[in-house]
């Protein structure tokens, strides 16, 4: 018996093998070229039931269903991604440092699980699956709880800003990570105190190499947070009374420049006693620079101007002392 020659254009019908999960599978295809030259397939377990999904197909393409309009999507609001932007941009009490390190967090360790979700679909399933990925991804104790922290705090900002009704990671446990730098203090206790209490000691001095650092040293050992120390200013000494009024920071502008915001990272100003030897060093640094020492704008957290001050702690020069000249000091100490 002769075979019909297909016409041109009708295609062909062959046998073909696929492989899957360590299976061979045997399967038909035929395949045809539309008037456009475009080509087409259709598959089937045996030559009659590719045949007939090949046909079925042309009757398809020639006599098209036509497709409902589409239902007008709702609003879903600002994606996780984009609520994190409104976040940073938003938050005048953030520095430039920390808004660069809150954005790294959240790139490497949440965009890439729930980046492109609306905020408001954010829920303790999804941010389930993300601490689950990041586990899977192997990332650190401390990253993980680092990336934790800041998204629940970009979430209590949506929350405030009515973005969301509530933040879904009130109601979940943060990750655990092991302080090493604690435990080792804790252990350590007794000899890190006498290093302490030797370096002051030895700043103290006059003719002590790293006299010139003896107010900054000290203000270290005040437990103010770095900017809160780089931002005194001399009217934030008080003579009488013998403290420090903590009410502003030092911050640096993005692409270079400082200036002192009226509000500490915590929104509240606080005044600190200072002992005898905290005030000798603190009236050391307002003695020193009285006439050179840096002047800076001093701006609300909406970046107003709202007066000036002269800072205590400077360099030799009368600047600002930079943020990383803070930790480059001790290490050099």
């Amino acid at each position: 018996m002769t075979r019909q020659r297909r016409k041109k254009g009708d295609g062909g019908l062959y046998p073909t093998t696929i492989r899957a999960h360590g299976d061979t599978y045997r399967y038909f295809v035929a395949d045809w070229k539309d008037k456009n030259g475009k080509r087409h397939r259709a598959m089937g377990a045996t030559p009659e039931q590719a045949l007939a999904r090949k046909n079925a197909k042309i009757q398809a393409m020639a006599n098209p269903v036509p497709r409902r309009a589409a239902r007008p999507r709702k609003p879903t609001g600002p994606t996780v991604e984009e609520a994190a932007e409104m976040w940073l941009a938003a938050d005048q009490r953030l520095g430039e440092t920390s808004r660069r390190k809150y954005r790294s967090n959240l790139r490497l360790h949440v965009f890439p699980f729930v980046g492109t979700l609306p905020v408001k679909k954010l829920d303790v399933v999804r941010i389930s699956r993300m601490v689950e990925g990041q586990q899977a991804q192997g990332i650190g104790e401390s990253a993980a709880w680092h990336a934790w922290k800041t998204f629940h705090t970009m979430l209590a900002w949506a929350t405030r800003t009515r973005l969301i009704t509530e933040n879904p990671m009130d109601y979940m446990e943060a990750p655990k990570r092991t302080n090493h730098r604690s435990e080792h203090i804790d252990r350590y206790i007794d000899a890190h105190t006498d290093t302490a209490l030797g370096i002051i000691a030895w700043a103290s001095e006059k003719d002590s190499p790293i006299h010139g650092f003896y107010p900054l040293i000290m203000a270290m050992g005040l437990g103010l947070r770095r900017a809160e120390a780089l931002g005194l200013t001399r009217a934030a000494f008080d003579m009488g009374t013998r403290s420090l009024a903590i009410r502003a920071r030092l911050m640096q502008r993005e692409g270079g420049g400082y200036f002192l915001q009226s509000a500490t990272k915590n929104g509240h100003s606080r005044v600190v006693p200072l002992p005898q030897p905290f005030y000798e060093a603190m009236l050391q640094a307002y003695n020193l620079h009285r006439d050179d020492a840096a002047v800076l704008p001093i701006e609300d957290a909406g970046g107003v101007k709202v007066g000036e001050g002269q800072l205590l702690l400077v360099r030799e020069d009368g600047s600002p002392i930079p943020y990383n000249s803070w930790n480059r000091i001790w290490r050099s100490i």
